[in-house]
């Protein structure tokens, strides 16, 4: 007999299966109908994710073309934002020929030191990415139709650096201070008829690709953040002041004392014997005591003229970390400050500085802010900007600078100068030795030596400053002025290589007569103030300030600005009445003194006796 279900049994079973159902199917609509937006997002995102792409960092390019830094692709990073990051390594071509112009990118991706610190944000770019599909084996598919956002790319960098002349500038530089056995060094090369840097090196050096492994000693660029007492280098701002004021002629005999002078209870010594020279001799062969009797002679207008240099204000190159220098104001001066200060001690001055210096006497004149970047062009080549000269004042009349750069080529031909001599160019120069601070006191053991020369002589195309720091050799003319000789001789031999810089972005033709930077020139002349500041051309509403001009200075400004002057005085300028900024009158009343006429008498006087009681 077969026993049949029961009902009741039946039903509970039938129950027991439709529960799951009834809990199964709700859920199973829920997930598939009202759940299915959030589902399939978050089942993509388990396939696909977002890949950053880091913009193309712009390349930095000598003047020809040559790179100096540019980046490519390297490694994949998960840690970036929520997706994945592709890194890009950055590579400089040059090493540590170049690296404290250049700089380096830090592991964050940002520019340190040189034009990669200072130019970070026309460099940089910004970033883009996109969408990438991963299958089950790990490999990725990027979803063209997904979205994302392009690459910015950052700006191209190209300076006006010559790579081929730092090149040999630092390899010169690197023998000399291992040769020499020097601390440091430094070399900056400027066109004086643009301001263009031609080459800017410093040892020690640094590898940027492996920056962590050096510190700040060999990442600083000392050609702008170490200023140093020039000594004799120095020696042509006081010859300026002499001349200019009409103290002295190139021809005026002085008494260089035959090696010893003494002077308010200190000693003053020349590197040799010397008895009565003509004032241009005493520059060719660096007398330190000739130069202390003029600075006595030329007193605070010693101060005047280096500020009209530039010395004690930075010059505004567009890099980091440039140190101002020191000028001591008049008020601080001791008895000794224009002694001193004449032969190039208790003023601090920077390579960059001292360049643009001589850079002025050899351009005919006119002061130059230096530039070290050419032009900006973007990732098509369009240029978005380019540099230009940019003159800061007329510092000096050009037949006084023709009267300079004879006293020049002396010292390179019969004066300190000798080893600096080329044979294929006429060169002018000055060398510069300089006993350094040391625990507050003045050491002989330790120096400064430099070099500061132009060539060709007659029509200067390059200014070049050689400093070595503590070298066992410690007199300029023997340490660094053999390094400015080997520079330019081993870049002259570069094929292709010219002595003058092709001029791209600026195109001065020279005419027979005046400066073609002239047009250029700001309204005021700067005696003793900062330069002012990019972009303001250095021009002030209403009357020019003539105050601290030589007074043929403030009269030629006047005829230029159509100006009546009434004269009262001769000499410098001392007030003006209307005052500097008032509305523009037809006249204008000058006030002069004359520059200390007592003190040139008296030495003169007694250096002319002196040299007759010794018979020389």
């Amino acid at each position: 007999m077969i026993d049949r279900p029961q009902p009741l049994r039946l039903g509970l079973v039938a129950i027991l299966c439709l529960v799951p159902l009834t809990l199964i199917v709700p859920r199973l609509i829920w997930l598939q109908f009202l759940q299915e937006d959030l589902l399939g997002r978050q089942a993509r995102l388990q396939n696909m994710r977002r890949v950053w792409y880091p913009p193309h960092r712009g390349e930095i390019l000598d003047r020809t073309g040559n790179r100096l830094a540019f980046s490519v692709a390297d490694t994949l990073d998960g840690s970036r934002y929520y997706g994945t990051f592709r890194k890009m390594k950055r590579l400089y071509p040059m090493g540590a020929s170049a690296a404290h112009v250049v700089g380096y990118v830090n592991g964050e991706g940002i520019g340190e030191g040189g034009i990669e610190q200072e130019l970070e944000n026309e460099l940089k770019g910004h970033p883009g990415w996109a969408t990438e599909l991963c299958d089950g084996t790990g490999r990725t598919y990027l979803f063209s139709d997904r979205p994302g956002k392009p690459v910015t790319s950052g700006y191209d960098v190209h300076l006006t650096i010559d790579a081929d002349l730092q090149d040999v500038a630092m390899s010169r530089l690197t023998e000399a201070a291992a040769v020499l056995k020097a601390k440091a060094g430094s070399v900056v090369g400027v066109d004086p008829q643009t301001g263009e840097i031609l080459v800017m090196a410093s040892w020690p050096a640094y590898d940027p690709e492996n920056y962590r492994r050096h510190g700040w000693t060999e990442r600083r660029n000392r050609a702008i953040t170490d200023p140093f007492e020039p000594g004799s280098t120095f020696k042509l701002v006081t010859a300026v002041t002499a001349l200019e004021q009409k103290l002295f002629s190139p021809n005026t005999p002085i008494h260089c004392e035959n090696g010893a002078y003494s002077f308010r209870g200190r000693v003053i010594r020349d590197h040799k014997p010397m008895g009565l020279l003509p004032f241009h001799t005493c520059f060719a062969r660096s007398s330190n005591i000739a130069f202390a009797k003029i600075g006595e002679a030329c007193g605070e207008n010693l101060f005047d003229t280096a500020r009209r240099f530039g010395f004690g204000s930075a010059t505004g190159i567009r890099l980091p970390a440039e140190a101002n220098g020191r000028v001591p104001r008049p008020e601080s001066w001791s008895g000794y400050t224009a002694a001193s200060i004449a032969i190039g001690y208790e003023i601090l001055a920077t390579p960059l500085q001292t360049a643009m210096a001589y850079a002025a006497v050899a351009n005919g004149g006119v002061l130059l802010r230096p530039y070290v970047v050419e032009a900006l062009t973007d990732a098509s080549g369009r240029a978005v900007f380019e540099n230009r000269p940019v003159p800061v004042a007329r510092v000096l009349e050009p037949t006084l600078c023709r009267e300079i750069k004879r006293c020049l080529g002396e010292v390179v031909t019969e004066g300190t100068g000798t080893n600096a001599a080329l044979t294929w160019v006429d060169v002018g120069g000055k060398t510069g030795t300089t006993r350094k601070l040391v625990g507050g006191e003045y050491s002989s053991r330790n120096h400064y030596a430099s070099f500061v020369g132009m060539a060709p002589l007659d029509d200067p195309r390059i200014v070049l400053v050689v400093v070595l720091d503590d070298p066992e050799t410690s007199y300029g003319g023997a340490a660094a002025a053999p390094v400015f000789k080997d520079v330019l001789d081993a870049y002259r031999r570069i094929r292709g290589a010219v002595l003058h810089p092709r001029y791209e972005t600026v195109i001065l033709k020279r005419e027979a007569e005046g400066n073609p930077l002239e047009k250029l020139l700001p309204d005021r002349l700067y005696a003793g103030d900062d330069p002012p500041k990019p972009g303001t051309a250095g021009s002030m509403g209403g009357l020019p300030d003539m105050r601290g001009l030589p007074l043929r200075t403030a009269l030629r400004l006047c005829a230029g600005r159509g100006l009546e002057p009434r004269v009262q005085g001769s000499g410098v300028v001392v007030r003006q009445s209307p005052a500097p900024g008032t509305a523009e009158a037809r006249r204008v009343r000058l006030i002069c003194e004359p520059p200390g006429p007592a003190a040139l008498s008296s030495l003169t006087v007694s250096s002319l006796g002196a040299a007759r009681a010794r018979g020389s």
